[in-house]
């Protein structure tokens, strides 16, 4: 038997103070980075398509974060296909499906060839 005297698993829905964390994708302002930053289900457009980026990056993260909280989960799938796999090209169809599409100069911007 074991004795608590505080409850071990935390209320549904209640929140602590929120901490800023998880800065292992963090990148200093100089020079121009294309790479893979943030977690998939929150990537902006600019990942996506291998532009560079900017801080529009960072208010995309942050809104589409606030969405999940306060909705209890995600804007965008991020898979699909018949194998329900995650996949870049899913995932920008499904943000281009709610607000439909990117502007031409964005999309001349891209260096990727997957999509």
């Amino acid at each position: 038997m074991v004795h608590v005297s505080q409850r071990l698993v935390p209320r549904i829905y209640q929140y602590g103070r929120p901490v800023l964390c998880d800065l292992g994708e963090a990148r200093f302002q100089k020079g121009s980075h294309t790479d893979d930053i943030q977690p998939y289900q929150y990537r902006a457009s600019e990942v996506i398509l291998n532009i560079p980026l900017d801080e529009k990056v960072d208010i995309w993260n942050v809104a589409v974060l606030t969405w999940d909280l306060f909705e209890h989960g995600n804007l965008f799938k991020t898979t699909g296909g018949a194998e329900n796999k995650e996949d870049n090209v899913y995932r920008l169809a499904y943000m281009i499906a709610l607000l439909g599409p990117p502007p031409k100069d964005l999309l001349q911007q891209s260096r990727s060839d997957q999509l």
